[in-house]
């Protein structure tokens, strides 16, 4: 058995200039999520900087029960992998990890 408590998901744009993106991902995609999981506290991060994201990226943590250590389980974002790749300014790659070891390792009752 494992078990995760305190769920959060923080959303970051590493892209400072598009500010109202964060806003919409707040009001548009929070709003509904809140309502299916209302156990997860749904976050925005302004001030995360990133060299190897392009622009929205986001981090899901959790607590250990027992410990009571938050710890990092799964992440991703943007990246720049297929616009470099073939060339084209148009592409966009939304990449995301579960940190597996993370979990068998600090949650398992």
């Amino acid at each position: 058995d494992y078990s995760i408590n305190d769920i959060e998901i923080t959303v970051s744009n590493v892209l400072k200039e598009n500010s109202e993106l964060l806003g919409k991902v707040e009001n548009l995609v929070f709003e509904n999520l809140k309502r299916s999981f209302p156990e997860v506290c749904f976050k925005i991060d302004q001030d995360r900087e990133s060299n190897y994201y392009e622009s929205l990226c986001y981090t899901i943590s959790a607590t250990n029960k027992n410990s009571g250590e938050r710890f990092s389980v799964a992440g991703g974002g943007i990246t720049d992998w297929t616009k470099t790749l073939v060339g084209s300014k148009k592409e966009r790659l939304l990449v995301g990890s579960i940190g597996s070891e993370t979990i068998c390792k600090h949650f398992k009752s």
